[in-house]
């Protein structure tokens, strides 16, 4: 049995959430169980079912030590072995716990505010670097799984195979994850529909607990006539994600999908911490960073837009580069990393 703690919500997004389930997707292929905590109910869904054994909220989160010892009550009722965490309000007074108590973990993690305690260390950020970590590593020990070739996706994207269009319009994909978009979407359709040329597309990406969806409707409706399309929790990502030409997006996990189907991808971060990654996802080669939202025009964003558009053999390489980063195939990579842990030390 293996404990599965993330964090989930339409402020801090569903990525973790995500990520989590397709982990436990990989976690139940070789064979393993596992229990949820942390997420509220009300974002289960029936699938969920086969993934957990028990789904466990937090309701509130309510100190450092009191949700470490919680998590190790759990471990001792059920069995668990080991756990996977996927909460950055995990920090260092919450690991050390775990540490101290000698129980196992993989963590996700981009942080390199120190001490960490973690066994294994997940960082798929292309900018992710060794020497940056090890610095703020309380063990010598802790094992690196670092870049794409370690991101957690759902088995959908793997070997994604982009369908050609029979329209030649440029159809361009936006999607700020599946929480709150604080008004990304709708600062981008106002700014670029109006003035984009005729022969482009728009399709939007929504999750059902983005609480700007109300307006994305009402803007769409208005004024997107049949140029400007909302999904909001479409059933199979990848076929819409591999239909674009071109990502306009935000700086979360989302990257690594859109990626691996070969989208070229303007980031446009709207937290602070999706910065960092937004810039090495740029410097890879597959994205170009436009800034953090909120500092970005709409003329820079339409200058830059076009630029894209103007350079097919531009698009072709940062494809290409997406591609090559993103396999789709990191899920069960992680998942022999958990397994192999419980393994070592029981």
């Amino acid at each position: 049995m293996i404990i599965l703690a993330c964090n989930a919500g339409a402020q801090a997004g569903f990525g973790h959430l995500m990520r989590t389930r397709a982990l436990a997707t990989a976690l139940s292929h070789l064979g393993e169980r596992c229990v949820l905590l942390g997420p509220g109910s009300t974002y289960s869904r029936d699938s969920d079912h086969a993934l957990f054994d028990e789904w466990i909220p937090i309701d509130h989160w309510t100190s450092d030590e009191e949700e470490a010892k919680r998590l190790l009550s759990i471990a001792g009722r059920v069995g668990a072995n080991s756990a996977v965490l996927d909460d950055y309000r995990a920090n260092n007074a919450y690991q050390e716990i775990l540490h101290r108590s000698r129980f196992p973990w993989l963590q996700f993690d981009t942080s390199i505010d120190g001490p960490r305690f973690p066994n294994i260390l997940v960082n798929p950020s292309p900018g992710a670097r060794s020497d940056d970590h090890q610095r703020v590593m309380a063990r010598s020990d802790t094992v690196f799984l670092f870049g794409p070739r370690f991101a957690v996706l759902r088995p959908e994207f793997s070997d994604v195979v982009r369908v050609p269009r029979e329209t030649p319009a440029i159809r361009v994909l936006l999607t700020f994850g599946a929480g709150d978009d604080f008004g990304a979407s709708a600062f981008v359709l106002r700014e670029l529909v109006a003035r984009a040329a005729q022969d482009l597309e728009f399709v939007v990406v929504s999750g059902e607990h983005n609480p700007q969806n109300f307006i994305l409707d009402e803007w769409v409706r208005e004024r997107g006539g049949n140029r400007v399309s909302l999904l909001i929790n479409p059933p199979l990502l990848s076929a819409v994600y591999s239909s674009a030409d071109i990502a306009i997006m935000s700086g979360g996990t989302s990257i690594y999908e859109v990626a691996s189907c070969g989208i070229p991808m303007l980031l446009l971060p709207t937290v602070d911490n999706q910065i960092k990654q937004s810039v090495a996802w740029a410097e890879s080669g597959a994205a170009l960073y436009l800034g953090r939202f909120g500092e970005v025009s709409g003329a820079q964003l339409g200058e830059t837009l076009n630029f894209l558009i103007s350079n097919p053999r531009l698009r072709e390489e940062m494809s290409l580069a997406g591609r090559q980063l993103v396999d789709g195939r990191g899920a069960i990579r992680v998942a022999k990393h958990v397994v192999g842990l419980g393994e070592r030390v029981g």
